[in-house]
């Protein structure tokens, strides 16, 4: 009885060993194909916007008040309320034009329709410049009003919820930084759920336009099991490049300078006068969350 007993523990030690070691492997496998799948959704949303590049520059961002759009609660609603009700036409005549091509579908095949329909859903230049305009206001504010900043770690309350507007997973863009490999798309609001996505937009903090007098803080966690996300950023070196995409264009940094700082120490990442940044932030050291590592990245000149 006792060497049964011994022999069906040795199994469960045996089998749980094997759970450990699979374990990372499997989340990690798992968090990749949720991260590309995130990208590859913002991007067709990219590809399928109507938009014109040519009226975004730092001289946009950087208007005077007088002269900046003004849209009130009123102009945000219809906005909203048109953009909901051109995407349902949208969606109606495409699964018209999808049922029309067959003569017979299940059930199951309609929902499937319904639901590509959904997703690949585009938004309008109306929505964009709207966004942009109130984006660059919000930017404006915190320039002139100043930031109320927190450990990045803590700060969860996103600045802007983009996901009325069609872009699901309220994503903001996408950071590539090619030195350490990294492709992550950023969500808005430091959230637990977010940071074990990929990284994030710190509020208050810029939100990435841009321009001078601009600073957005990119946070991510760098010791998951489920992804290295922000691993190696201290294994970046001055002049390497980072660039975020957008729904209105990429912007490429390069970057300036490394520290470690204070998890509460926000005065080394406020706006600062006359220059555009990208600052990224994560834990440090490895493993563990005392300090915070810190780079700077400056706007690429051309």
């Amino acid at each position: 009885m006792r060497n049964k007993i011994k022999r069906i523990i040795a199994i469960c030690i045996t089998f749980f060993g094997i759970l450990l070691l699979v374990y990372p492997y499997f989340i990690s496998k798992i968090t990749s194909k949720q991260i590309e799948e995130s990208i590859n959704d913002f991007l067709d949303i990219v590809d399928e916007t109507e938009y014109s590049e040519n009226i975004i520059s730092d001289i946009y961002i950087n208007r005077d008040k007088e002269n900046d759009i003004q849209i009130d609660d009123y102009e945000e609603k219809k906005i909203v309320q048109s953009y909901n009700t051109n995407n349902k036409k949208s969606i109606s005549k495409q699964s018209s034009k999808t049922y029309n091509k067959s003569n017979v579908h299940n059930n199951s095949n309609s929902k499937k329709n319904d639901t590509t329909v959904n997703e690949t859903r585009k938004i309008n230049s109306e929505i964009l410049d709207y966004l942009y305009t109130k984006m660059q206001e919000y930017n404006r504010n915190l320039n002139e009003k100043g930031q109320n900043i927190v450990d990045a770690f803590s700060y969860e309350t996103p600045s802007f919820d983009l996901t009325q507007y069609g872009l699901k997973d309220n994503i903001i863009g996408i950071i590539e930084i090619p030195k350490i490999n990294v492709n992550l798309p950023i969500y808005l609001g430091a959230t637990k759920e977010n940071l074990n996505k990929g990284a994030t937009h710190l509020s208050q903090t810029s939100i990435p336009l841009g321009g001078k007098n601009s600073n957005t803080v990119i946070a991510a966690h760098r010791s998951l099991v489920r992804n290295p996300f922000f691993k190696n950023l201290d294994k970046l070196d001055i002049g390497d490049e980072v660039k975020i995409k957008t729904l209105w264009k990429t912007l490429t940094y390069i970057v300036a300078e490394r520290r470690v700082i204070s998890p509460y120490d926000s005065s080394k990442i406020l706006i600062q006068k006359d220059r555009d940044l990208v600052t990224l932030i994560t834990c440090h050291p490895y493993g563990e969350t005392s300090e915070r590592y810190v780079v700077y990245c400056e706007r690429k000149t051309i």
